[in-house]
């Protein structure tokens, strides 16, 4: 085929793609080169980032992988060569034309109690800020105030310590992250796309035999035996070579190398793959190793980028794999945020191919709670802890989930646990110190002292962490630091310390600070804005009155506006106007307090239509179930 004409590219069938790491290193290898073993690949643990979706190789040779060659009237499309139909070459060569088949187709009240994470960009963390819903009392263990602490100082713009006095000792060297794919954002979006197996020339992964596969394509150039797997190297006039892997006398993967390179949109678009929200794939260092298309198990090896993080878009290789319930998962984790309802549609369909698939339940629990709904939520979790007990992850989430619910008791006793297990993980550990401070400033008796230690600790430990150069764990780490300042500008707001309207501004500072570091450093969500201005306003009235609010009202409303007009459907529409109604609901609380009558009528006004709009969504959580 000569280069930059793409007849070939026409149709490519309908399949799924497992597209492990390794499928995608090896379809960067010049052509020629053999190619490795394409053995399992987890995932790194996400910040939950998104940063994560598991990608692994799952895939047996037993099994169909969707629809195979048969399908009745499929519409067949010749690629550049001979109009005579494909024949048998004597070595291993095609002869006629590649084929590309597809088928058709009376105190203040604190009101928000452990919520969800929905604002951290690129993924969300394991559990969100706790908050108490009730009258605030008088905390265990306060019997005098004592000095508010100073938040963390930073000893430059963007630049993350523990203390302004403490030398912070970098933990032991980070183990190599097991898992090696990370979920980067993609614009696109579509509808529900039917879900079915891509074929090559007659051949569809997972399903052909390797007898079918000589019958139609003749004896290979060359034949190489790895362990428990052979791959065979095919010659084609269209392309320079041609890679079928083996298992089981199953083909499990063919991987077709082009002449020269072309815009991934433009090869999407040629082969009818438009309609598939496509999910970026990296390695566990942020660089794009390529892009898939889960319901067709394809996937574009990209053209490496000389800029570390960046994409060329350029693609080099076309992989077709059985689809699986690893690139949903991946895709899910993706867009946890930016596209809840698409990611549970994802994260239902990942649970189809694979029942087992116990990180797909961890993210489905994660948006179940981010919707308002952790009593489903927390069935999801539940499974996920019963199908990997081991991962203490799972068991943050579950302890927020559980803390969400009003089960203090017991999300403690979770989140004790998670801590005990994640000693090898930093930044899960981080996360669980995080949690039970949270929980420790919530429910019917607070201990705030309690709850600032362990929001010191998982600053300490995040600290350490931000500048990992790993992505899962840098982003994972700078959302503890986050929630961490959050948390502890609480704990003295609703505590009782001294001088305590002088110190909650300067930890609201810092974590504003952190959050616009994170939006311009690391491509965060817009709404971790929201966020510290609703978690600022819940300080305000902890402070009783003694901060002016206004300034955090204004960015709260601002913000949450411009998230209003860009919510791209009406559950996300109805979730950010609760959010909003709850944040204003602080705002009136405080201008009581400060007299400031005509400002708190105003915005409790304002608070009671967004209360109206989003009421469709009310949750089940003890903070909206005590609102109304």
């Amino acid at each position: 085929m000569e280069c930059g004409k793409l007849w070939w590219l026409a149709r490519i069938g309908v399949a799924g793609v497992a597209w492990v790491a390794m499928t995608l290193a090896v379809a960067a290898e010049p052509p020629g080169q053999a190619v490795a073993d394409g053995g399992a690949v987890q995932q790194q643990d996400a910040p939950q980032s998104g940063s994560g979706g598991s990608v692994k190789e799952t895939v047996e040779a037993e099994g169909d992988g969707g629809r195979g060659s048969d399908a009745s009237a499929p519409a067949t499309v010749a690629v550049q060569g001979s109009a005579e139909g494909t024949s048998k070459g004597e070595s291993g060569q095609s002869s006629g034309p590649s084929v590309i088949r597809v088928s058709q187709p009376s105190g203040p009240v604190r009101l928000r109690v452990l919520e969800p994470e929905r604002a951290l960009g690129q993924g969300s963390g394991d559990a969100a800020s706790g908050e108490r819903a009730g009258e605030r009392g008088k905390s265990e263990g306060e019997s005098e105030p004592a000095p508010a602490a100073d938040p963390p100082t930073r000893a430059e713009p963007g630049q993350l310590s523990a203390t302004a006095s403490d030398e912070v000792k970098p933990l032991p060297a980070e183990p190599q992250p097991t898992h090696s794919l990370q979920p980067t954002p993609d614009p696109q979006t579509a509808g529900p796309v039917e879900v079915e197996t891509a074929s090559f020339n007659g051949v569809t992964p997972g399903v052909t035999t390797a007898a079918k596969l000589n019958t139609l394509w003749g004896e290979p150039s060359k034949t190489i035996q790895q362990a428990g797997k052979t791959l065979l190297l095919y010659r084609m006039d269209e392309f320079p070579q041609v890679e079928v892997t083996l298992r089981a006398g199953k083909v499990q993967a063919i991987v077709v190398r082009l002449q020269g390179r072309f815009p991934a949109r433009t090869v999407a678009e040629q082969l009818e793959l438009g309609a598939i929200r496509p999910v970026l794939v990296a390695d566990d260092k942020g660089n794009i190793l390529g892009q898939a298309f889960p319901e067709r198990g394809v996937m574009f090896a990209f053209e490496p980028s000389p800029e570390p993080g960046k994409t060329t878009m350029q693609v080099t290789s076309v992989i077709l794999e059985p689809v699986t319930a690893e690139s949903f998962v991946l895709r899910a984790e993706t867009y946890l945020e930016a596209q809840t309802e698409l990611s549970l549609a994802d994260l239902d369909q990942a649970i189809q191919l694979d029942p087992l698939n116990h990180r797909a339940y961890w993210l489905r629990a994660r948006v179940l709670a981010a919707l308002g709904r952790p009593q489903e939520g927390g069935i999801s979790s539940d499974k996920a802890v019963e199908l990997e007990p081991s991962d203490a992850q799972y068991r943050v989430t579950r302890s927020q989930i559980l803390g969400q619910v009003g089960r203090y008791a017991e999300a403690a006793e979770e989140a004790e646990r998670a801590l005990a297990d994640c000693q090898k993980r930093p930044h899960v550990k981080a996360r669980a110190s995080c949690l039970l401070g949270d929980l420790a400033a919530s429910g019917d008796k607070p201990d705030y002292k309690k709850a600032f230690r362990y929001h010191s600790e998982a600053i300490k430990a995040a600290s350490q962490l931000v500048e990992s150069p790993y992505p899962a764990v840098r982003i994972a780490a700078k959302k503890v630091l986050l929630d961490a300042h959050l948390g502890a500008a609480n704990d003295i707001a609703w505590g009782f310390w001294d001088q305590k309207e002088k110190a909650v501004p300067r930890w609201l500072e810092q974590a504003e600070a952190i959050a616009e570091e994170m939006i311009s450093q690391e491509r965060a969500s817009r709404e971790l804005r929201m966020r510290v201005a609703t978690r600022a306003l819940t300080a305000c009235v902890g402070l009783e009155g003694k901060v002016d609010p206004t300034p955090w009202v204004e960015k709260c409303v601002s913000v949450g506006e411009e998230l209003l007009a860009a919510a791209d459907s009406p559950l996300r529409r109805k979730r950010l106007q609760w959010d909003l109604a709850l944040a204003l609901y602080d705002a009136v609380q405080t201008y009581q307090m400060r007299g400031e009558h005509a400002a708190a009528l105003g915005y409790g006004q304002r608070s009671a239509e967004y209360f109206q709009q989003g009421q469709s969504l009310r949750g089940d959580s003890v903070a909206e179930q005590y609102l109304v």
